[in-house]
């Protein structure tokens, strides 16, 4: 069974401890970490709050939620140097806190599709050889954002890095922006894929998108019907609701899409 998750792109005003509470109250088995107090700089938010990587990993242990990832901002396309800085001041917390993997945008291409994946190449290279130095034991985890928008990217990324990221699929971006079905995406990519995030929308343009996010199952990607693949692929890894209040405040408060995703899982088990 999958490892049920939220991302707190939907409550990014909340507090880690808040966000742990809200997570053990609906019954989710981890998090992922994007924003806390409205920061989106982890380390610093850590550092002020006064909460060590062991106090991290105490009040993690005490709320029996684990942290699934941290967001970041990195994409392939960033320096080197900005790798490495984010990852450094990053990797205190994530290695007390045992946390599987950090967010890493695939980026949009600007150029030929050929030179991205070059870059990728390269980037893939350097991080083989920064986790290797360091002994780091997490991942970054590409997420399918901008680029990787149908499973034959996904593949020759995957190819061409020598499966170096595991991949966080956005169901909702290669069904929205790639026009792929989300079970021809599985299908194809599904051994590579760690973490999955989860949404929903209508074809009604919104402040931001030409499309309007709505609740799991009231939208028309059906993911309460990618919820059920998933469950009769035996899936294992991660499935994340990435309710994103943070960029778009029409959303609903975190616990009523929580409230709507049990909703959802409990009719798929029945």
């Amino acid at each position: 069974m999958f490892k049920k998750c939220f991302s707190t792109l939907g409550c990014p005003d909340y507090s880690l401890d808040k966000v742990l509470d809200t997570a053990q109250a609906h019954g989710m088995d981890c998090v992922e970490i994007r924003a806390l107090e409205n920061e989106i700089d982890l380390p610093s938010y850590f550092i002020k709050n006064e909460i060590s990587p062991e106090e991290l990993k105490r009040r993690c242990h005490k709320s029996g939620v684990a942290i699934a990832a941290f967001g970041s901002s990195l994409k392939v396309t960033s320096d080197p140097s900005e790798w490495l800085n984010t990852l450094n001041a990053l990797a205190p917390w994530i290695i007390a806190a045992e946390v599987p993997s950090v967010r890493l945008f695939d980026g949009a291409s600007e150029g030929d599709f050929d030179d991205w994946i070059d870059l990728a190449k390269s980037r893939a290279q350097f991080w083989r050889e920064l986790k290797a130095k360091h002994g780091w034991e997490f991942d970054l985890a590409i997420e399918t954002h901008d680029t990787l928008i149908d499973a034959s990217l996904i593949l020759e990324f995957v190819a061409a890095t020598e499966g170096t990221f595991p991949i966080l699929w956005d169901a909702h971006h290669t069904w929205r922006k790639g026009g792929e079905a989300w079970s021809v995406t599985w299908q194809a990519c599904n051994r590579h894929i760690q973490h999955i995030h989860t949404k929903d929308s209508i074809g009604v343009p919104s402040a931001r998108h030409p499309y309007t996010y709505t609740h799991m199952g009231q939208g028309e990607m059906n993911a309460e019907g990618l919820t059920q693949l998933l469950v009769d692929s035996n899936y294992s890894g991660i499935l994340s609701l990435e309710w994103e209040r943070m960029w778009h405040p029409y959303l609903d408060p975190i616990e009523l899409a929580l409230d709507n995703l049990n909703k959802s899982f409990t009719a798929i088990h029945t």
